[in-house]
């Protein structure tokens, strides 16, 4: 299956070895990786400059080692990504192995799965939002090809390779994420030798070609912290995998649809996973996905689905389009939807709501008062 990728920002084609494909992505995108690096940088210092102490870069040390034993190419692809933008490998390091991600709760992101019968036309919408609450880290998207013709599509944090938030394959294999971050539930560092502080999603999207690989592959993936996957595949699977650092536990799709945004739904982690109390957006974020799901059940397409990714209910940050940022909430820097079986990836790397509408999204903006900037409410 030939993939497809447009946007309003970068694609960068890659083929070879790990080290091409991180030469090119380098190369094409130095620019935007060194913006990363410098705000990795400064939000470690800002950091520290809180009293907190913890050493990255030991923890990143025997991460690498941990990588370098069960998935060498990936620091290949790393060193790569080095030689093509002339930015230092520690550095890049420290991007891929985000053990300051994991230690400030950083990533805060909703998903949405449309699959029939909840469409209009039979096909599968896979919608992921991401959201950051400091860093506004530059994205861009890898087309890689494989010397056995073997394609990926990924959404990428300009400079990293290990956890891309959203992205399919040509089996026809799509996934997307959102972090869990449970207080209950803290990173343990001191294991830093013995998996992967992110489940890393680009290894379980090259490996695999179907929902049910990914769920095997990710119950055998060794981490040090826990996630929501969402997956979907060619012969109509889909479901919501709730990861922690020891378990998966899977849902699969109701009615056609999957949500998860930053809690976990599964009853055996009810005493683990973030409440409404400790994280709002997240419960608001999914219960306004739900209802708005359920006015148009049987009707989703392509335009109304990027409509629903505009959302401000809950504006600022509970909304799905979130603009927090600076007001202690977080901010929607990239989004993207994965259409089968075309297998096409479409994507925006700012805020869904600033995404010029199609001609069909005419209707959905006359309809539905959710598709509107409160400021556009105000001048109406």
């Amino acid at each position: 299956m030939q993939l497809r990728a447009n946007g309003d920002g970068q694609i960068i084609q890659v083929a070879g070895s790990p080290f091409e494909q991180g030469l090119a992505h380098g190369r094409g995108a130095a620019k935007r990786i060194r913006v990363n690096v410098e705000a990795l940088r400064a939000g470690i210092a800002l950091l520290e400059g809180t009293g907190v102490s913890i050493d990255f870069d030991r923890i990143t040390s025997a991460n690498e080692s941990f990588v370098d034993k069960h998935a060498p190419e990936v620091l290949e692809e790393i060193q790569g990504i080095s030689a093509g933008s002339g930015i230092r490998y520690e550095d890049l390091l420290s991007l891929n192995l985000p053990a300051y991600l994991a230690a400030t709760l950083a990533q805060d992101c909703s998903q949405i799965l449309l699959q029939p019968p909840a469409t209009l036309f039979g096909q599968t919408y896979l919608a992921k939002t991401r959201d950051v609450a400091r860093e506004r880290f530059q994205h861009v998207v890898l087309h890689r090809t494989y010397s056995d013709g073997f394609e990926m599509v990924e959404a990428h944090i300009a400079g990293t390779v290990t956890w891309p938030g959203s992205g399919v394959n040509s089996h026809g294999v799509a996934l997307s994420t959102s972090g869990v971050w449970p207080r209950t539930l803290p990173v343990n560092f001191n294991h830093s030798d013995r998996g992967w502080i992110l489940a890393n999603t680009h290894l379980l999207l090259r490996h695999s070609s179907s929902v049910d690989d990914v769920t095997r592959r990710l119950c055998d993936m060794p981490r040090l912290s826990g996630i929501n996957i969402v997956a979907t595949d060619m012969h109509g699977a889909g479901a919501a995998l709730e990861a922690t650092a020891s378990g998966v536990y899977r849902a699969d799709a109701s009615r056609g649809i999957v949500v998860r945004t930053n809690h976990w739904c599964a009853p055996e982690l009810s005493r683990f996973t973030p409440t409404l109390n400790d994280n709002p957006s997240s419960h608001d974020r999914y219960a306004t996905a739900m209802r708005l799901i359920d006015e148009r059940y049987g009707k989703w397409e392509i335009a109304r689905v990027w409509a629903l990714l505009k959302s401000h209910i809950g504006y600022p940050n509970s909304s799905l389009c979130r603009h927090g940022l600076g007001q202690g909430g977080s901010e929607t820097i990239f989004a993207s939807i994965v259409t089968l079986p075309s297998c096409e990836f479409e994507f925006t790397v700012k805020n869904p709501c600033l995404r010029p509408a199609s001609a069909p999204l005419a209707n959905v903006r006359g309809e539905n008062d959710y598709t509107l900037h409160p400021a556009e409410k105000e001048g109406r």
